[in-house]
C-alpha cells in the first residue's frame, strides 16, 4: 500500500511540474556591457517550432513568460552582431543574466548589400555604421557626413551641425548632453550606433529643438584617454582647438575638457535704407569702410566632469561648466549720404561684449525593479554680461553730430529642475515627468538712457506619454501642460499652454518606412524682449522692450518616407508649421522716431518639402567602397501675417556632398545653397558654402588641409527688411573668410581605458542672458 501511495505521489509531482509555467529573463549587452536595445529574442522548441519572442527594452532586458517545462533553443539576433544561440533545459524560473553579443564586422558589411543599416523607430532613426563607413571616417563629423542622415546638415570644417527647417541640434554622447565641439574628439571606430531624433519631445528639455543626435560609443572600464584636435588657418587668426582628458578608476570617471575658438577679421557693411517718418522721408545709402582695427573674438570653455556608475543600479553625473567669451572689437565704419545728394557724413559703431557663465549640472538615474527607472536633473547657472556700445555720427570726428553710448551690466541667475519616471511592459512603455525653470535678472543700463531692469520668470511643465507597437505599426502619444510666468516691477503675467504630441510609424518592410508626427509646443518670450526699457540704435531708430508679450503655440505636422536598398538611400519629408500669435517685429513711427518692438502678431506658417538621395560606399573604376555621394534639395513657402503687414516668401535650396576614399586618404568636396531665414518682416540671407578638404588618417592620427569658399574672395551675408515703414537691404563682407585655408591635426592617446560610464537621459542648460537685443 505504501509503495502504491509513493508511486502515485511521484506521478502527481511530475505532472504538476509539467503543467507549471516558468519564465526566462536576461539582459542583452555588447562586449563593453552596453545595453543593446531592440534585439530580437526568440524561443524555439526542439522541432524548430517558434514558441514565443520579444525584443529587448531600453535597458537591454527581456522576459519570456508562461513557458512550459522542457528543452528549448533561445536565439538572440541584432544587426551588426553575431547571433547567439543558447540550449536550455527548463524546469524552473531561469535568469540568464547578461547575454553578450559579439560584433560581426563581416555581417555588418553585408548589411549594406542585402538590407538597410537604418533601424526605424516611432520616435527616432537608429543608424548602425557599416564597416566601410567606419573605415572611411576618422572622427565623428566625418562619420556623420558619410552616413547621409536626411535633414541633418553636417559641417566637418567647423565641427557643427544644423537641421533644415530650423531649430537647434542637441548633441549627446551615450545619452549625456555635450557641446558640438566635444563630438569632434570622438574617433569613428569607437561608434556603435547613431540615434537621430527629429522634433524631440519634452524629455530633451527644449521645446525649440530641431533634432537630437545621440552617439553611442564603446566604453571601457580602466585607464584613461587624452585627445586633441587643432584646426587653424595659416594666414589669419582663426582657429577651433579642443583638448580632452579622462581617467577611470573602478566605477568612477574624472574628466576635463577645454575648447578654444579665436577669430580676427575685417568686415564692412553696405546698405540702402529708407525711413517714412510721417512728415519726412529719409532715403540714404551707407558705404562700408574697413576699420583699421580688426574685429576680435575669443571663446574659452572649461568643463570638469565626474561620473559614478553602478551597472543596472544607478548613474550619478556632475559637470561644472565655465564659459568665457570676449569680443573687444566689433566695429563698423560707414560713409552715408541721402540719395541724390553729394553731401555725406560718417557713422561709427564700436561694440565690446564679454561674458562669464559658470554652471553646475547634477544628474542622477536609479533603476528600479520591474523595468522601472527614475531620472533627476538639477542645473544652476550664473550669467554675467557686459556690453558696451558706442554710436557716433560726424563730419569732423572731433565734433560729433551725435554721440550715443549704451553700457549694460547684466546678471542672471537660474535653476532648472526635472524628473522623469519610466515603466516598461511587454508591448507598452509609460513615462511621465515634470520640469521647472526659475530665473531672475538684474540688468543695469547706463549711458545715454540710464535705467535698471529687474525681472523674474518661471516655466513649469508636466507630461505623460505612452509608446507601443502592434506588428509593423508603432505609436506614441503624450499630453502635457506648460505654465509660463513673468514679473517686472508691478507687471505680473501667467500663461498656460496645452502640449499634446502624436507620433505614428508604419514599417513597409521592403518598400520603406513611413513616419508621421504632430505636436503643439509653447514658445516663451525671452527676457531680453520682455524688459521694460528702450535704447537708441542711432539718431533715427529706437529698440523698445515689451513686458506685455505672451507665450504662443507652435503647431507642427510632419510626414516622412524613407527607403534604403543596398548602397542607395532616399528620404522625402513634408513639414507644415503654424505659429498662433507669434512674437515678431513691429515697426512704427512715434514722435518722428522709428520704434522697433517685438509684439504678438497674427500668425506665421511655413510649408517645406525636401528630398535627399545618395549612395554610400559605391564602386568607382573597379575600386570598391571609394565613393560617397549625397544630394538634397528643398522648397519652402512662408506666410507672415502681422498686425499691420502681410508677406509671403518662397525659396529653393540644395546641397551636394562627394567624398573619395582610398586606404587612409580621402578627398571631400561640398556645396550648399544655404536656406535663408525669414520671420516677421526680415529675411536673413546666407552665403552659399563651398569647401574642399584632403585628409590622411591612420589609427589614432589625422592630418589634413582644406579651403573654405575657394571661389569667393569676399565672404558676405545679407539682410533685407520688407517693411512699408522702413525697408532696407544690407550686406556684410568679411574679407578673411573667403579662400581661407585650414590646417587640421588630431591625435588620441589611450592607456588601458575600459570604463563604462552610465547614460544620462536628462540635461538642461541656460544661455539666455536676458539683455535687450540691439542687433536689429
Amino acid at each position: 500500500m505504501k509503495t502504491k501511495l509513493f508511486l502515485l505521489s511521484l506521478v502527481l509531482c511530475v505532472l504538476s511540474a509539467q503543467a507549471q509555467n516558468f519564465s526566462i529573463k536576461g539582459r542583452i549587452t555588447d562586449a563593453s556591457q552596453e545595453a543593446i536595445i531592440a534585439a530580437n529574442v526568440s524561443l524555439w522548441a526542439t522541432d524548430s517550432t517558434l514558441v514565443t519572442g520579444v525584443t529587448s527594452d531600453a535597458q537591454g532586458k527581456f522576459v519570456l513568460n508562461k513557458i512550459k517545462a522542457g528543452n528549448y533553443r533561445l536565439a538572440v539576433t541584432f544587426i551588426g552582431y553575431q547571433s547567439e544561440v543558447i540550449l536550455l533545459k527548463l524546469n524552473n524560473n531561469l535568469d540568464l543574466g547578461d547575454v553578450q553579443l559579439k560584433e560581426d564586422a563581416v555581417s555588418l558589411g553585408e548589411v549594406t548589400v542585402s538590407a538597410s543599416n537604418v533601424l526605424q523607430r516611432v520616435d527616432r532613426q537608429i543608424i548602425l555604421p557599416t564597416e566601410s563607413q567606419l573605415k572611411r571616417s576618422f572622427g565623428a563629423y566625418d562619420l556623420l557626413n558619410n552616413l547621409g542622415i536626411a535633414r541633418l546638415q553636417v559641417d566637418n570644417f567647423t565641427n557643427s551641425m544644423s537641421v533644415s527647417g530650423g531649430g537647434a541640434v542637441q548633441t549627446r554622447i551615450n545619452g549625456i548632453k555635450v557641446t558640438d565641439k566635444e563630438i569632434a574628439a570622438i574617433r569613428a571606430k569607437d561608434v556603435l550606433r547613431v540615434e537621430f531624433i527629429e522634433d524631440p519631445g519634452k524629455q530633451y528639455g527644449d521645446d525649440e529643438l530641431g533634432a537630437v543626435v545621440n552617439i553611442i560609443l564603446r566604453r571601457r572600464e580602466t585607464g584613461g584617454v587624452v585627445n586633441f584636435q587643432l584646426s587653424d588657418s595659416p594666414h589669419t587668426l582663426w582657429g577651433e582647438n579642443f583638448l580632452s582628458a579622462k581617467f577611470n578608476y573602478k566605477n568612477s570617471e574624472w574628466g576635463i575638457d577645454y575648447f578654444n575658438k579665436n577669430g580676427k577679421y575685417h568686415s564692412r557693411l553696405e546698405s540702402h535704407e529708407t525711413f517714412y517718418l510721417g512728415d519726412r522721408t529719409i532715403d540714404r545709402i551707407k558705404e562700408g569702410i574697413e576699420d583699421e582695427s580688426p574685429a576680435l573674438s575669443f571663446i574659452n570653455n572649461l568643463n570638469l566632469t565626474y561620473n559614478l556608475t553602478k551597472a543596472d543600479k544607478y548613474v550619478f553625473n556632475a559637470i561644472f561648466r565655465n564659459n568665457l567669451s570676449n569680443a573687444p572689437y566689433q566695429n563698423e565704419l560707414n560713409k552715408m549720404w541721402a540719395v541724390g545728394s553729394t553731401e555725406s557724413i560718417y557713422s561709427y559703431v564700436n561694440n565690446h561684449t564679454s561674458s562669464y557663465s559658470p554652471a553646475l549640472d547634477l544628474y542622477f538615474q536609479h533603476t528600479l525593479p520591474h523595468q522601472q527607472s527614475i531620472q533627476m536633473n538639477v542645473t544652476g547657472t550664473l550669467i554675467h554680461t557686459k556690453n558696451n556700445r558706442k554710436y557716433k555720427e560726424y563730419k569732423d570726428e572731433n565734433a560729433p553730430l551725435a554721440d550715443i553710448q549704451t553700457l549694460v551690466d547684466g546678471d542672471k541667475r537660474s535653476v532648472i529642475g526635472e524628473a522623469i519616471y519610466e515603466k516598461s511592459f511587454k508591448d507598452v512603455k509609460l513615462s511621465g515627468g515634470a520640469r521647472h525653470y526659475q530665473m531672475r535678472t538684474e540688468n543695469e543700463y547706463k549711458g545715454s538712457n540710464p535705467t535698471t531692469s529687474k525681472m523674474d520668470q518661471s516655466q513649469t511643465s508636466a507630461f505623460l506619454e505612452v509608446q507601443g507597437k502592434v506588428k509593423d505599426f508603432s505609436y506614441a502619444g503624450s499630453v502635457g501642460m506648460t505654465r509660463a510666468w513673468f514679473k517686472e516691477s508691478d507687471e505680473d503675467h501667467a500663461y498656460y499652454t496645452f502640449t499634446p504630441t502624436v507620433r505614428l510609424s508604419y514599417n513597409l518592410k521592403k518598400a520603406g518606412f513611413l513616419r508621421y508626427r504632430f505636436n503643439i509646443s509653447p514658445a516663451i518670450p525671452s527676457l531680453g524682449s520682455l524688459t521694460d526699457v528702450e535704447q537708441a540704435i542711432d539718431t533715427i531708430q529706437i529698440v523698445r522692450g515689451n513686458p506685455l508679450l505672451k507665450t504662443y503655440q507652435q503647431f507642427t505636422n510632419s510626414l516622412s518616407y524613407s527607403y534604403s536598398k543596398k548602397q542607395f538611400n532616399a528620404n522625402l519629408s513634408v513639414r507644415h508649421q503654424y505659429y498662433d500669435n507669434p512674437i515678431m517685429e513691429s515697426i512704427f513711427v512715434e514722435d518722428g522716431k522709428l520704434i522697433l518692438k517685438d509684439e504678438n502678431q497674427r500668425s506665421f506658417q511655413s510649408l517645406n518639402a525636401e528630398l535627399m538621395i545618395g549612395t554610400n560606399g559605391a564602386t568607382l573604376f573597379g575600386l570598391k567602397d571609394v565613393l560617397t555621394l549625397y544630394a538634397s534639395g528643398g522648397y519652402t513657402r512662408s506666410w507672415s501675417e502681422g498686425l499691420e503687414y502681410s508677406h509671403t516668401y518662397d525659396e529653393f535650396y540644395y546641397s551636394v556632398m562627394a567624398q573619395l576614399q582610398y586606404k587612409g586618404f580621402s578627398l571631400m568636396g561640398q556645396f550648399r545653397k544655404v536656406q535663408n531665414n525669414f520671420f516677421g518682416e526680415t529675411i536673413r540671407k546666407n552665403e552659399n558654402q563651398t569647401a574642399f578638404m584632403a585628409m590622411y588618417a591612420k589609427q589614432n592620427f589625422q592630418a589634413g588641409i582644406g579651403v573654405l569658399f575657394p571661389f569667393t574672395n569676399n565672404y558676405k551675408v545679407g539682410k533685407e527688411r520688407i517693411s512699408e515703414v522702413a525697408p532696407f537691404r544690407s550686406e556684410t563682407f568679411v574679407k578673411e573668410t573667403g579662400q581661407m585655408f585650414i590646417l587640421r591635426v588630431g591625435y588620441t592617446f589611450e592607456f588601458g581605458r575600459k570604463h563604462k560610464a552610465g547614460n544620462k537621459g536628462l540635461n538642461n542648460s541656460d544661455t539666455d542672458s536676458g539683455i535687450i537685443n540691439m542687433q536689429r
